[in-house]
């Protein structure tokens, strides 16, 4: 499921912190169950913004990703 990085079959804020940890090489890639499911914005590229936007969907302020 996009967006769900851990893999508990919900996207929620946890995922969010796991992908920002991953982003700055707090969190190895191995510790990220589905680093398909990260990019968020079907840039190409997960980065921070990926995060953010995990944010957003979880607090409300965007419905869906890319």
């Amino acid at each position: 499921m996009l967006g769900d990085v851990n893999c508990d079959g919900v996207v929620d804020i946890r995922d969010a912190l796991i992908l920002s940890q991953y982003y700055v090489q707090i969190l190895p890639p191995e510790d990220v169950c589905c680093i398909e499911c990260a990019d968020v914005n079907c840039d190409g590229n997960i980065t921070i913004v990926d995060a953010l936007l995990i944010a957003q969907y979880v607090v409300g302020l965007i419905s869906s990703f890319c």
